[in-house]
């Protein structure tokens, strides 16, 4: 590997517009004077200032607002813009890598449907605003396709590592249980459904409360809960029997918090619950006591955690291992 670290321009051109994005934050616009300018080399591909400022633009707005001072903020450019350029050679040498092997092939399709799915979702399907978009960029249709394909390249190499992965024994699990169980410390909670009536104004909020007053009759008399949600209720989850799922105290308004924490495992509200122009009906379907969560309901959550750790390990000693053997010079 021949590594070669010129002196610090302290940070590009990005430092340069730092002042006025402090001073307005809905503007990233600026100057850049060093655009072409080359960051780094690697491989004998180039990555330019301007390669990075481009991935930087969208995360910029978020900088801006968590800086405190210009100082700070000139600071998390640097090392944002620093983490990029890093990123860009890994990704130079990944797809290098994905090139010499014969075992992948990723079709062309994935690649277009990438870049109509883009298009939807980035430009609005607005192919004009799309190419004012690579205009301002100083891009061209071909290298948006070829950036597109790279990141795919990128994303199907480090899921290709993660795959190969073996399974986590229980034994590592129990042992991350053990040792993290103050992570999985859960509130009282209470699996809730309900049905929610709407009255069109203050004046009928009491013949709304009486229509809920006759839901409560059905049920007694043995109506489904889940039928009666179908047929009365005005929730958004109506279409699932108004099944809300496991919620704490904190997830809901008060006055419902307190009827439905008050109720007992597959009991539903006597009286109706009035919220300014809504009537609530709650129906407990089961509930917990606060408390560590049992392994057997963590267990995949401890597997992922631990899968992704060890792959998280694993892809940078292949990165670096990549790094090893390259060129690269970097000019920042």
């Amino acid at each position: 590997m021949f590594l070669f670290r010129l002196p610090s321009l302290l940070l590009i051109p990005v430092i340069l517009g730092a002042t006025a994005c402090f001073a307005q934050t809905d503007k990233t616009v600026w100057e850049d004077p060093y655009a072409n300018g080359i960051a780094a080399m690697v491989e004998g591909e180039i990555i330019t200032f301007s390669d990075i400022r481009r991935e930087m633009g969208p995360i910029i707005p978020q900088v801006v607002r968590e800086s405190r001072s210009r100082e700070e903020l000139n600071k998390n450019l640097d090392e944002l813009a620093r983490e990029i350029m890093q990123n860009l050679i890994d990704r130079v040498l990944i797809v290098r890598e994905y090139r010499k092997q014969d075992k992948f092939n990723i079709p062309q399709s994935i690649i277009e449907n990438e870049f109509d799915d883009t298009l939807i979702r980035d430009f609005n399907n607005d192919r004009s605003r799309f190419l004012r978009y690579l205009k301002s960029q100083n891009m061209t249709i071909r290298e948006f396709r070829k950036d597109l394909e790279e990141k795919i390249i990128v994303s199907v190499m480090r899921s290709q590592m993660r795959k190969s992965m073996s399974m986590i024994s229980p034994e590592k699990i129990e042992q991350y249980y053990v040792e993290n169980k103050i992570q999985f410390f859960q509130e009282e909670r209470v699996h809730l459904r309900q049905i929610v009536m709407r009255a069109s104004s203050p004046e009928r909020v009491e013949l709304t409360l009486q229509a809920a007053r006759n839901v409560i009759y059905e049920l007694d008399n043995g109506a489904r809960f889940a039928d009666m949600v179908v047929q009365y209720s005005e929730d958004p989850r109506s279409d699932r029997g108004g099944d809300w799922g496991w919620v704490q105290r904190s997830d809901i308004r008060k006055e419902l918090a307190d009827v439905a924490f008050a109720l007992e495992p597959g009991t539903y509200t006597r009286d109706p619950v009035v919220i300014g122009n809504h009537v609530f009906i709650l129906y407990v379907e089961d509930k917990r006591d606060e408390g560590i969560q049992p392994i057997e309901e963590v267990r995949e959550i401890i597997e992922e955690r631990i899968m992704s750790s060890i792959s998280r390990e694993a892809q940078q000693k292949w990165v670096a291992r990549l790094r090893e053997g390259a060129y690269i010079r970097y000019n920042i």
